[in-house]
């Protein structure tokens, strides 16, 4: 990343045209972006970022299973992971969520070749307040799977 920036700020303190300035932008923007387009971050916490594709949430009554992932601050110890993606399952009645499928990568963003994961295995586990912010993010998809904006 210090790559790109560093080289960015060269190009930019050379004089070039505004056209030739807007397509590098595009270009580097388009490179820092995580993943995979869909993603948007939906919180942080001391530990992580978290990145979830809206598009992938599957309501079934008061359930809701979505794809995410997280970069985490720190690498992994046991495994080495710097970013894990994982499909999970909310249920909105009970704040509660469970980690259907795993897989960590070794870089950030979900780069690099896949590691060795465990089975996540299908226990239900509290949504503490501190990341609760994906379970309101997910919960706030109706069970029809379609939001709707009024106008009034």
């Amino acid at each position: 990343m210090d790559l790109i920036r560093n080289t960015i700020l060269k190009m930019f303190n050379n004089t070039f045209l505004p056209a030739k300035k807007i397509v590098m932008t595009s270009a580097i923007s388009f490179l820092m972006n995580p993943a995979n387009p869909g993603w948007q971050l939906v919180g942080e916490t001391p530990n992580s970022q978290y990145f979830t594709d809206m598009t992938t949430i599957k309501p079934s009554g008061n359930k809701r299973s979505v794809m995410m992932y997280q970069n985490l601050r720190f690498k992994r110890t046991s495994d080495k992971a710097v970013s894990i993606e994982a499909k999970l399952e909310y249920d909105c009645r009970y704040k509660m969520h469970r980690m259907l499928t795993a897989t960590a990568y070794p870089g950030p963003n979900l780069i690099g070749d896949k590691l060795k994961s465990k089975n996540p295995g299908n226990n239900w586990n509290p949504t503490f307040k501190i990341s609760r912010f994906m379970l309101n993010a997910v919960c706030s998809v109706p069970s029809s799977g379609k939001l709707e904006i009024k106008t009034y």
